[in-house]
């Protein structure tokens, strides 16, 4: 009677080993396929590869492990070129198979034929395993045998693919659960493959071995263990492969939302605000709806920066962001547009009257204070409403709503304003403003214009103060108010800032060649004294006029001069060095550390004009001068008040000891060549007069350096 050559779990071989072997093979080999979708070129191709020799090995190996030798005792073995073309074909048919459907194109017609020519594969690793057998005569085959096992392999491949590479569930998990099934049921299909294919290859009677180079009991140990070790080195591969990718996901990810987010506050940039309001403007545009945005401009955050220093104004700014994002309702999305101006695309109802009472509420919420290292830091906001389509559109609406900001910001600040047409004449005016102002320095129409300081006790002129003027060709005099906020927010402020320093010394020395020793005073500003090398221009301009340091006053604000930053630091003991009078500029507007204040090189104290307006009609405000005045003479500082308007406010000045005045009631700032003529003949609009003491032949004198 016939026999078959294979019975499932007979021998030393138990059973579970060769579904082992089946099931890891599979897994592997599907594995690979999927990551074949989305590798590159060259990578795809090894991929390909390694799952084509993992199902053929695999297959081959199962075979292996289910061939059990018959009754008859015969030891059989295989022609080793017939075992290696049978396992060579089958990972040509696999290799097949897997770029067919693993495509990220593929449709089910892929993933059918795909299948199909897995269960090629897996029927070309059996019957030529088989037709390797070292037999005389061949074995003889159950076609019917051999047909089921076909279609129970074809079945199987099928089914292996649609599920690994067509089927999409929506989670993740879910995702896991079908690759194992997946894996399964490719593996049920190879054992049933294998086991009809060997039960219907039957050994006629009178079979005998034949001389072969493999014996089929020397490649069971080969098939379990080598075979397994493989592939577990395979899919060791492969699971360190995709932990190096998700990891590099990961850095992508990080970099990528790095790029998109403001480094400071963490909110979106300017460009992923941007194309975030691009593409949610798109959507509004196809169903015909609104979308509004809110532009928040912190209002005198630039006194917050002078106050406290940069780094502490950075956290402010961290801290605002943070606050602004929890303004966001559902469908909000916020970012930092520059510097202490934020953006806010409003989700939900964009009708003017509710985006209103949205900028009211933010209004409140956003000017509660901040805490930064225990003190408490207040601050207010304007803001800008736009709305799309009505206001502009995806090129103009942040334009249109920033015009709208910069509107309540004139307006005093901590309100907000809805963008009108009639705004943009405004800001086509500061834009005329910006262009004319990069020209004037060239064309010469900034000018430095003098207020004189008067001794308070005696009335007569001892110095002045160099005010910026601009004589615009077509606007005629421009006050500072106008063109010097432009000027810091553009950049401008620190080349006027040297322009000043430059005409003041050449002035100085002008004067003095005349024979009038005027002292002048000089304003700097926050961007100034960021320059490095600020002191050093300062000294080269007074040695480029040979023109005594003494004559040259730097007037700081309070906030500025009380700024423990190491730069200011640096930049007074320089100025001290070259023997430069400092002056502290708008005192009792600011936060002064007395033993700081102390240690500053500074000779006067400057009365803010804020108390100097309300001496004659308020208690505080006179309380307030007498103080600094006090604290002056405790310290031998002199203390000038600027913005005497009226003999009262002089008077009442003189009566608590103040040291110098300035103001209207004394001279108006004027031009040079008149405060020249002024001196020379006593025109002015008041009796006042000069000291004798800044009359006479002065000899120019060394700078001081150490």
């Amino acid at each position: 009677m016939n026999q078959a050559l294979q019975v499932l779990a007979q021998g030393w071989i138990p059973g579970w080993l060769s579904m082992l072997v089946a099931l890891v093979s599979a897994l592997v080999t599907l594995d690979m396929g999927k990551r074949l979708i989305a590798a590159p070129g060259g990578i795809g191709t090894a991929w390909l590869i390694l799952a084509a020799i993992a199902l053929a090995t695999g297959t081959w190996a199962v075979h292996t492990l289910n061939i059990a030798l018959p009754a008859s005792g015969l030891n059989l073995a295989y022609q080793a070129g017939g075992l290696a073309f049978s396992w060579l074909g089958g990972a040509v048919l696999s290799a097949a198979a897997v770029r067919l459907a693993a495509r990220s194109d593929a449709g089910l017609l892929s993933i059918v034929a795909g299948g199909v020519l897995l269960s090629c594969g897996l029927l070309t690793v059996q019957i030529g395993a088989v037709m390797a057998l070292s037999l005389q005569p061949d074995p003889r085959w159950h076609l019917g045998w051999l047909a089921t096992g076909a279609l129970f392999a074809c079945a199987a491949g099928v089914g292996a693919m649609y599920l690994q590479f067509h089927l999409r569930p929506r989670r993740k998990d879910g995702q896991i659960a079908i690759e194992a099934s997946a894996a399964l049921v490719l593996a049920l299909g190879m054992l049933t493959g294998v086991g009809f294919a060997l039960h219907a290859a039957t050994l006629p009677p009178g079979t005998s071995p034949l001389p072969g180079t493999v014996a089929a009991q020397a490649l069971q140990p080969l098939a379990s263990l080598g075979t397994l070790t493989l592939l577990v080195m395979m899919m060791l591969s492969a699971v360190l492969d995709a932990r190096m990718r998700r990891e590099l996901r990961e850095v992508k990810v990080a970099v990528a939302n790095q790029a998109n987010a403001d480094s400071l506050t963490g909110l979106p940039n300017r460009e992923s605000f941007e194309k975030q309001l691009d593409q949610r403007i798109e959507r509004a545009e196809l169903e015909q709806r609104r979308v509004a945005i809110l532009h928040v401009n912190i209002d005198g955050f630039r006194l917050v920066n002078e106050a406290l220093g940069p780094d502490k104004a950075d956290q402010v700014l961290r801290a605002f962001g943070q606050r602004l994002r929890g303004t966001e309702r559902s469908g909000d999305f916020s970012g930092r547009w520059v510097g202490d101006e934020f953006v806010l695309a409003l989700a939900g109802d964009a009708r003017q009257m509710a985006v209103e009472q949205r900028a009211r509420e933010m209004l409140e919420n956003l000017s509660e204070a901040f805490d930064v290292e225990g003190r408490e830091i207040l601050l207010t906001v304007s803001l800008g409403i736009a709305i799309f389509p009505e206001h502009g559109n995806r090129g103009t609406l942040v334009a249109h709503a920033t015009i709208a900001s910069r509107a309540a910001k004139n307006a005093g600040g901590a309100t907000y304003c809805v963008f009108e047409p009639r705004l943009m004449k405004h800001a086509r005016e500061q834009a005329e403003m910006l262009a004319d102002l990069r020209t004037a320095l060239a064309n010469g129409e900034l000018k430095l214009h003098y207020q004189p300081k008067v001794h308070a006790p005696s009335g007569k002129i001892t110095a002045v103060e160099a005010l910026l003027r601009w004589e615009h060709p077509k606007r005629g005099l421009v006050s500072p108010v106008e063109f010097v906020p432009i000027a810091e927010r553009f950049g401008l402020i620190s080349t006027i800032g040297r322009w000043v320093i430059e005409e003041a010394c050449r002035q100085i020395h002008e004067w003095r060649q005349g024979g009038l020793r005027m002292r002048v005073g000089i304003n700097l500003s926050v961007q100034q004294l960021r320059e490095p090398d600020l002191a050093d221009r300062i000294a080269a301009a007074l040695e480029k006029y040979q023109v005594n340091p003494q004559l040259l006053t730097c007037e700081i604000t309070e906030s500025l001069a009380m700024k423990h930053s190491e730069s200011t630091s640096l930049f007074f003991q320089k100025l001290g060095a070259l023997g430069v009078h400092i002056s502290i500029d708008d005192f009792g507007t600011g936060y002064s550390s007395l033993s700081h204040l102390r240690q500053l090189p500074a000779e006067e104290l400057k009365i803010d004009r804020s108390f100097v307006l309300d001496l004659e009609t308020s208690a505080d405000a006179r309380a307030v001068a007498r103080a600094i005045v006090q604290l002056g003479l405790a310290l031998n500082l002199k203390v000038v008040a600027e913005g005497v308007e009226t003999e009262g406010q002089y008077q009442v000045l003189r009566d608590l000891g103040c040291d110098e005045v300035q103001g209207f009631l004394f001279g108006k700032p004027m031009p040079a060549a008149m405060l020249t003529i002024w001196a020379a003949h006593g025109d002015g609009d008041t009796p006042a007069d000069f000291r004798a003491s800044l009359y006479g032949e002065t000899a120019p004198m060394p700078l001081r350096r150490e």
